[in-house]
């Protein structure tokens, strides 16, 4: 299916068979497994070790040199047949050491930097490694997390994703869960007056760049502002402000630290629920 970003969220729970804030079960993520396979691309396989050995020996530079043993040896010049080979038969085994330590290199840092995803599961949020995911599987993205699949957004807030990974887009765009009309519409870039995106989905290998955080962060950037402009001379003067008494200083820091509180408790309630939800609609 190719028109996820055209239905809406309950839709697109149905179309997979997904429960709402429950998630697949056990039973039914190993037989998707089992019948899509893992969350990865499929790779080419590496080179052998007999390909990286012949592939010293053939390369352009190395075949000038073999070529000039041979002319040495119908020559007569033995010694400098023997010394050419040397060269030859050294540098191959150099480069073939090199090249297959640096294949084994690489292959152990793919297997450390194998990215995780939380995910929601007969009701209980668990954190799995990103291949492990099938289609139907309810994520949570929060600022900063890796997108580790394309999915369809089921809810979001303040959300907005880097795409430039394949759009060259330098800006982060933002991100809903509304449906979008059009079936034949771009997967990222930003909307014009005559063109709409995808802001419904967001794509593997894209990053969450924006949450709830940041607003937290100007909200008490806002209160340090003002006891600045009421506490500092030269701002209390350029604002014409008088110092609080202490009454009125005591009930700014009871109104500041409730207003706190109740924050971090309904950001702690958003969590619970997800800050940026997907489904996994590959």
């Amino acid at each position: 299916m190719s028109n996820w970003h055209q239905i809406d969220a309950a839709q697109a729970l149905q179309n997979l068979g997904t429960i709402d804030f429950y998630g697949l079960s056990h039973e039914e993520v190993n037989r998707r497994l089992a019948h899509y396979g893992a969350n990865e691309l499929v790779e080419r396989p590496g080179k052998t070790s007999w390909q990286i050995l012949w592939e010293q020996f053939t390369a352009t530079t190395v075949l000038v040199l073999i070529a000039a043993a041979v002319i040495s040896g119908i020559l007569g010049d033995y010694k400098d047949t023997i010394a050419i080979l040397a060269i030859v038969v050294f540098n191959a085994l150099l480069g073939f050491n090199q090249e297959y330590r640096a294949g084994m290199a690489f292959a152990a840092l793919k297997k450390l930097a194998v990215p995780t995803v939380r995910v929601c599961r007969q009701g209980h949020w668990e954190q799995i490694v990103a291949r492990k995911l099938v289609p139907g599987d309810l994520i949570l993205l929060e600022a900063g997390d890796l997108v580790p699949a394309d999915c369809r957004l089921l809810e979001s807030i303040n959300l907005m994703a880097q795409e430039s990974a394949f759009t060259g887009e330098s800006e982060a765009v933002e991100k809903n869960s509304l449906p979008v009309e059009g079936a034949d519409l771009p997967l990222g870039d930003r909307p014009s007056a005559d063109l709409s995106v995808r802001h419904n989905m967001v794509y593997m290998g894209t990053v969450i760049t924006y949450g709830n955080k940041p607003i937290l962060a100007a909200v008490a950037l806002t209160l340090i502002l003002q006891l600045a402009v009421v506490y500092i001379p030269w701002l209390r003067s350029l604002f014409q402000t008088q110092p609080l008494s202490t009454q009125e200083l005591i009930l700014c820091l009871v109104i500041s630290t409730v207003g706190f509180w109740a924050m971090e408790i309904k950001k702690w309630v958003i969590r619970r629920r997800s800050h940026h939800r997907g489904l996994f609609a590959n």
